[in-house]
């Protein structure tokens, strides 16, 4: 858990300064698969018991997919390929918890896959305000 920690804020400070430069759209896309290949790793990796973590399971879940659906909103770009790319994360975390059903010493978890969606509904309804938002600028300088 704590290497999991670690990577999210390496990717994190890297966001950071190439969002001050301006990100491009593949450097994102980059980001998003590595990430994406990481959590599926980590996903499907045998556990050993720590103890209970739930609530602090449910807050990595929840921060994994809103950095999932932060970065693939900066390499779609537009709103409507973003929502394909959300329902298919969604669809991931489904998948990744049914096969968590299957694996040793991992259990499917409903509670996990709320939060999943959680991450992602957030990051979609700041998209929105942001493209609104943006909108009106536009709309503004123009009159």
């Amino acid at each position: 858990m704590a290497v999991w920690v670690l990577v999210i804020e390496v990717i994190n400070c890297e966001l950071r300064v190439r969002m001050s430069k301006g990100i491009s759209q593949r450097f994102a896309a980059v980001l998003f698969f590595g990430d994406l290949a990481l959590m599926t790793i980590l996903a499907l990796k045998p556990m050993q018991a720590i103890g209970d973590i739930t609530h602090v399971d449910k807050v990595l879940h929840f921060s994994a997919y809103f950095v999932l659906t932060g970065l693939a909103f900066l390499f779609a770009q537009r709103f409507k390929p973003f929502l394909g790319w959300c329902l298919a994360l969604a669809i991931y975390g489904a998948l990744i918890e049914c096969l968590q059903s299957i694996m040793p010493s991992r259990f499917m978890s409903f509670g996990d896959f709320i939060a999943n969606i959680s991450g992602i509904a957030v990051v979609i309804l700041l998209v929105k305000i942001y493209l609104d938002k943006k909108i009106q600028s536009h709309t503004v300088d123009r009159l």
